[in-house]
This record gives C-alpha cells, structure tokens and sequence, in this order.
C-alpha cells in the first residue's frame, strides 16, 4: 500500500512540474508568433463550433475574439495547474485548509513568477491582469474541489453515493 502512495504522490508531484513547464513554454514565444499562433487557433475554434457567423456579426466580439480567447486559456492552464498541485499535496495527508492556501499561494507564485520571464521575451509584456486572472481560475478549481469533496463526502455519508 505504501509503494503505492509514494507513486501516486511522484506521479502528481511529476504531472505539477509538467504543467508548470508547459506555461512557461507558451511564455516562452514571442509576441507576435504566440499573437498570430492563438489567433489561428481561436479562428479554427470558432470555425468547427458553427459560431463564425454569430461572431463575425458582433464588432466588439470579433475585434476581440483573440484577446478573450487568450484570458480565457490563463485562467484555465493556471486552473489545472491549481488541480494538479491540490491532488498532489492532498496525498501527502494535508488538511483541507492547509492544502487550499498553500495551492493558491504556490499558483500566485507562478502566475507571478511566469509574468515576471515574460517581461524577458521579446513583444511580450507582464500584466498584473493576467495574475489576477491567472490566481483567479486556481480559486475556481479550489473552491470547486472543496465543494465537490463536501457534497460527495455528504452523500456518501447519507448513503446516496
């Protein structure tokens, strides 16, 4: 049982790291490739949804499709960074409490830290926004992993889980 654990506790410690590399390497781009890069991407995106139209038709969406598309993508990287990271201090039998704080304190840090490198790259500025952007998908991921333990936990008590 225990080798289990310490494999389960490597393996989410390993998957933290990854996650953190992979936002560190979209920081990495330059400016303008990562500019035209998302914007080829959210074009291709809307295209398969069906909401070309429907964007193409609202001045302010259209003109900032890109722009929404990217916040949208810190809020959720840093949301699954803030997953990962709960997961993984979780199984090291950490209280609730203690788990949470430390999961938003460690995001902020990178979310941080990851503007500051930006600051670095050419065409590329850091934004105290996308910090709190960034900070703000990881309180979304804890606040619902703490809601869904409570409900499930409630359930199972209950007997209906």
């Amino acid at each position: 049982m225990r080798k289990k654990v310490n494999l389960a506790l490597l393996a989410s410690s390993i998957l933290v790291v990854i996650m953190v590399v992979i936002i560190f390497a979209f920081s990495t781009q330059k400016g303008q490739n990562s500019v035209s890069i998302s914007e080829r991407i959210v074009d291709f995106l809307v295209s398969k949804v069906g909401l070309r139209n429907f964007i193409e038709n609202n001045e302010w969406l259209y003109k900032n499709r890109n722009y929404i598309f990217r916040k949208i993508l810190h809020f959720t990287e840093y949301a699954i960074l803030a997953t990962l990271t709960f997961r993984s201090l979780k199984l090291r039998k950490i209280g609730l409490k203690k788990v949470s704080m430390f999961t938003l304190f460690f995001v902020f840090v990178v979310a941080a830290a990851d503007e500051f490198y930006q600051s670095h790259i050419p065409g590329r500025n850091p934004q105290v926004k996308d910090v709190l952007i960034d900070t703000s998908g990881a309180l979304t991921a804890v606040l619902t992993i703490l809601f869904n333990t409570r409900l499930f936990g409630k359930l199972k008590k209950d007997g209906a889980y």
